[in-house]
């Protein structure tokens, strides 16, 4: 497996949020000008209800590794956000070769998945389960200084093909026409996906 390192995700995850940067952004801007308009308070004001918590034994963020996947979920207003998150790491560099990040989704589930530059972005990403395709190639969403990321969704069949195969591939061609399989391991996949599931219901 070249000189990778398979690697449950760091603690900090980026990739969902940049593909949603839009909404995260209009988000902030709205709460800043908020933030900044509103009046002060005076001393005979109510203080504000405190949020409400979604996440277990009333926590604001959860951080549990689970083999080889990392579940993290952050606590925001009165919503509990989720992913479980893979890496591979370069031994020589430490640098990072893929990153994954999964969640759950009323169909089954959804992510994004974070590679190298130097790869051809027209002939997308596709999956495999036991070296068989699931579902159909995604496109490339947009490139960031960590990689290119491509977004990806799954339906229920292919969340119980997951759960029941042995490995899992990110399969993508390089710019020289050389196919590279990235290897995903799913040690601890459904009890990753589980922990996120019991949390969002």
């Amino acid at each position: 497996m070249k000189n990778w390192k398979i690697m449950a995700g760091a603690a900090a995850s980026l990739a969902i949020l940049a593909v949603a940067g839009t909404e995260v952004a209009q988000h902030a801007t709205a709460s800043t000008a908020t933030a900044r308009t509103a009046p002060a308070a005076t001393p005979s004001a109510p203080a504000p209800a405190p949020a409400t918590h979604l996440l277990p034994g009333g926590a604001t963020s959860i951080n549990e590794t689970y083999q080889d996947w990392r579940v993290i979920c952050q606590q925001t207003d009165k919503a509990a956000g989720c992913i479980m998150v893979q890496q591979i790491m370069d031994k020589k560099t430490h640098r990072m070769v893929m990153n994954m990040e999964l969640t759950t989704d009323p169909q089954g589930l959804r992510g994004v998945v974070v590679l190298p530059f130097g790869l051809d972005l027209g002939k997308g990403v596709t999956v495999k389960a036991d070296n068989a395709p699931v579902g159909q190639p995604v496109g490339f969403r947009t490139c960031l200084p960590s990689g290119c990321i491509a977004p990806f969704a799954f339906d229920a069949s292919v969340l119980a093909r997951l759960r029941t195969s042995k490995t899992m591939q990110v399969a993508a061609v390089s710019t020289s026409g050389q196919t590279i399989a990235f290897p995903v391991s799913l040690n601890g996949f459904s009890n990753a996906f589980d922990r996120i599931r019991s949390i969002r219901k």
